[in-house]
C-alpha cells in the first residue's frame, strides 16, 4: 500500500498485517478480535485515537480485516474490528437462535474498557455526577 500527499512524498510504504486473537471479557464471551497496528513513516508511536469497527448482520470482524484495518493504520490509527457475541469466531457459551442487543451492547463495552478506550463505570466518572457531587 502506497499513499502520497502533494509533492509525491511518501507517506506509506507497505500495508499492515492484521492479528486475529480471542480476548476474554468479564461478560463470559471471548470475544474475536481483528488487530491492525497502526504504522508511521517516521516510525513513532502514532497518536491517533483507535478505531473499532462493528459489522453488521451475519457478518463477522473479518469484513473488515482485508481492506479497512490495514488502509486506517497505515494512516496512523490504531485499528479494530470485533466479531459479536453469536456471530463469526465469538460463539456464545450457550448457542441460541437470537442474541438480545443489549448483550452486544455489553460486550462491546467491556472490549473498550478492556483496551483503555473507555473509562470503567463507576463513582465519579460521569461528569452530570460529578457535578450533582459539588
Amino acid at each position: 500500500m502506497a499513499a502520497a500527499v502533494d509533492g509525491g512524498t511518501t507517506l506509506i510504504s507497505a500495508a499492515p498485517t492484521v492479528t486475529v486473537s480471542s480476548v476474554p471479557l468479564p461478560t463470559g464471551l471471548d470475544m474475536e478480535v481483528f488487530f491492525s497496528e497502526a504504522s508511521s513513516s517516521t516510525g513513532q508511536q502514532s497518536r491517533r485515537p483507535p478505531l473499532v469497527f462493528i459489522h453488521g448482520s451475519f457478518h463477522g470482524g473479518w469484513c473488515w480485516a482485508e481492506h479497512w484495518l490495514p488502509f486506517f493504520a497505515a494512516l496512523g490509527h490504531p485499528s479494530y474490528a470485533v466479531s459479536l457475541r453469536g456471530t463469526s469466531g465469538s460463539i456464545a457459551a450457550e448457542p441460541r437462535p437470537t442474541v438480545a442487543v443489549e448483550e452486544h451492547v455489553k460486550d462491546l463495552t467491556a472490549f473498550l474498557q478492556a483496551k483503555g478506550m473507555m473509562a470503567k463505570e463507576g463513582k465519579g466518572d460521569n461528569k452530570k455526577e460529578q457535578q450533582q457531587q459539588q
